[in-house]
């Protein structure tokens, strides 16, 4: 094994680490073990995440609730597929998609709490 230090221009640093995940043969040191996770760089960036995950089990758990079919697919290169067909559809870069899906997210986890209410108001209704 050998040790590497690289710098990379901010713009193109999430096109860099994509090549690195794709190749799979690459280990991370983090250079910031002294650093509060607060005042990390991409801490936003993985609190938004982690808001989407928990919206994203929201909507599965609805799904469940009301007898909706949800298929994911079958392995990473299908998952790899169906993203470049939303980046395809959405004529986004990669790096900007990640944005476009959680706006996605958090408009249908409005949409069923909204139908959520109106299941509510009708039930009671009734």
């Amino acid at each position: 094994m050998q040790l590497y230090q690289l710098s990379v221009p901010k713009d193109d640093a999430w096109a860099v680490m994509n090549e690195f995940g794709d190749i799979g043969m690459s280990q991370f040191i983090d250079l910031n073990k002294e650093e509060s996770p607060y005042n990390l760089a991409y801490t936003p960036q993985v609190k938004a995440c982690e808001e989407s995950e928990r919206k994203l089990a929201f909507l599965l758990e609805q799904c469940k609730k009301h007898f909706i079919q949800v298929s994911p697919p079958e392995n990473i290169q299908g998952f790899l597929h169906q993203l470049g067909k939303i980046k395809d559809n959405k004529r986004k870069a990669i790096n900007l998609l990640l944005e476009e899906i959680q706006g996605d997210i958090a408009t249908q986890e409005k949409f069923i709490q909204q139908q959520n209410m109106r299941l509510k108001e009708s039930e009671t209704t009734l």
